[in-house]
């Protein structure tokens, strides 16, 4: 810090030439020079006239920097500008009335004229000349060792490349902190009222602490990062080498957080979701805890690399979306091909099991009655899971497997009543269980009701057996044989077969009857 103080007064004044400011150390001697004058009087008032892009602000540096300094015996300071020089040094004498009290004694003189300005330092230790030598990297300008290859400009911000391993964050030309295995330089050109507020008291400019450094990055990224497509990819390419090897950083992370949900595609189309998932907890349920765990085999199997979890934030897959996308894969194939509506038959018996309802039930069966319910029939198990997975609360689409059609008839109005209360709630819902528990009520009150209809469900359901069964050789051999009967004889051998055959024989079989019979 006593390094970069002594030099920010020729930083300010050389902006333009900061390259032509020499260090040159000779044992304990060290030199500063550079191009450009400087008025020495204001080494010794306290005060700043400095514009807002000038680094020195206080006015206070170089003379904190002198006291520190001076503070040891056998040293001495040297300015010289022009054809005017200082030196500033301790007092042999303590002030009278005090031992151990020394002013410092600033001397001016007039020399023989020089160009440029030039700051000599007596008695300066090995570390501080190392420091020196080094001191100007604390600065912003062209041919600063940590600058690489700009990668993006705007009037506030510019981003380069950083030349080494570690990056770095400028405020106001001022090196306010190393991104340690971040190799990005970060520089905010002009100052702002949020990050002055929180600096304020910070006289000494020191380097960001990481709470501040966070928060550092927060503003740029919500400023400048989150909204900007093309500044987002380029920090992302940036990293690449890093999080192919399954790495992020704190930029990454603090990026992520503001990502916008219409940029996702852009980022997850860089981050190839084929290669890549986000890590995530596991899950608490068993059954879930289980897909997680099979699900995060199988892709370390196949070696897909593993990125920290806020690389969900960018698009990147995690076992959760994974699953889902499943989900609503086997949902959209099921609404297509894993259900139908009742046959005619089984419409019968859900007419049947209507009865129950209402009579065990009249509230849920007003509901229904308002409006037309949709009935269908899922052909899986797991379709059918699927289907009811998509129903919305209060929904009038009711869902049964195929299965129900082979229950005994205590069981199927256990589950026709079932998806029937849902309309009170989901499963676990407080309204759901309440409609559970009055059905319970009114199906032991009403046991002589079940007496009356279950021998009509048991011809019901053995009839949609014999129609299944049918379904496929029985449909197909009668179509076959009326094509080929005469129509006298076509009306005859209709009453033969079982209604629900016919129900289900193609329309235009009929057309050549029906004119006939016109």
């Amino acid at each position: 810090m006593v390094a970069r103080d002594l030099l920010q007064n020729y930083f300010d004044a050389n902006r333009d030439q900061v390259e032509k400011i020499i260090t040159k150390v000779d044992g304990s001697l060290a030199r500063i020079e550079a191009p450009a004058p400087s008025d020495l009087w204001r080494l010794y008032y306290l005060g700043s006239e400095k514009g807002l892009d000038s680094v020195g602000q206080y006015g206070e540096g170089f003379k904190a920097t002198a006291v520190s300094y001076l503070r040891f015996p056998g040293r001495m300071i040297y300015a010289v500008s022009g054809n005017s020089a200082i030196a500033i040094y301790p007092s042999d004498e303590p002030i009278p009335g005090t031992t151990k009290l020394f002013p410092l004694i600033y001397s001016f003189f007039e020399i023989e004229p020089v160009v440029g300005s030039v700051l000599i330092m007596e008695g300066c230790s090995q570390s501080l000349a190392t420091t020196l030598g080094t001191a100007l990297a604390n600065f912003f300008y062209a041919t600063n060792p940590c600058r690489g290859e700009k990668l993006w400009h705007s009037p506030k911000l510019d981003v380069y490349r950083t030349k080494g391993a570690d990056g770095a964050i400028f405020y106001r030309s001022l090196k306010r902190g190393t991104l340690k295995g971040i190799g990005i330089v970060l520089v905010l050109k002009q100052p702002y009222q949020d990050v002055e507020k929180r600096i304020g008291s910070d006289r000494d400019r020191k380097e960001f602490s990481n709470v501040m450094r966070d928060y550092f990055l927060q503003l740029i990224c919500n400023k400048f990062v989150t909204r900007n497509v093309r500044l987002q990819m380029i920090i992302l390419n940036e990293f690449r080498a890093a999080w192919e090897s399954g790495h992020g950083n704190a930029l990454l992370e603090i990026m992520s957080r503001g990502c916008c949900w219409d940029m996702k595609h852009e980022t997850a189309a860089l981050i190839s979701s084929s290669r890549f998932f986000a890590s995530s907890t596991e899950p608490s349920g068993a059954e879930a805890r289980l897909q997680h765990e099979s699900v995060l085999k199988e892709w370390r199997k196949h070696k897909l690399i593993e990125l920290p979890g806020y690389f969900a934030m960018f698009g990147v897959q995690t076992i959760a979306t994974h699953l889902k996308s499943i989900e609503e894969k086997a949902r959209d194939e099921a609404l297509l091909h894993g259900h139908r509506n009742p046959s005619r038959i089984e419409f019968e018996a859900i007419k049947l099991l209507q009865k129950c309802l209402s009579k065990l039930a009249p509230e849920i069966a007003g509901v229904f009655s308002k409006s037309t319910t949709h009935y269908s029939i899922g052909k899986t198990d797991v379709l059918l899971g699927q289907l009811k997975s998509t129903r919305s609360y209060r929904s009038k689409e009711v869902y049964f497997s195929q299965e129900i059609f082979a229950m005994p008839f205590g069981r199927a109005v256990a589950v026709f009543l079932h998806e029937h209360a849902h309309i009170f709630g989901f499963d676990g819902n407080r309204g759901f269980s309440d409609s559970l528990t009055e059905l319970l009520e009114q199906v032991i009150q009403h046991r002589e009701l079940f007496d009356s209809l279950e021998q009509e469900w048991r011809e019901l359901t053995l009839r949609v057996q014999v129609l299944r069964r049918s379904d496929g050789n029985e449909i197909a051999m009668a179509s076959k044989k009326l094509k080929k009967l005469p129509t006298r004889a076509i009306e005859e051998w209709l009453l033969t077969l079982p209604v629900d055959v016919i129900s289900n024989l193609p329309t235009d079989l009929f057309k050549n009857f029906q004119s006939c019979h016109e």
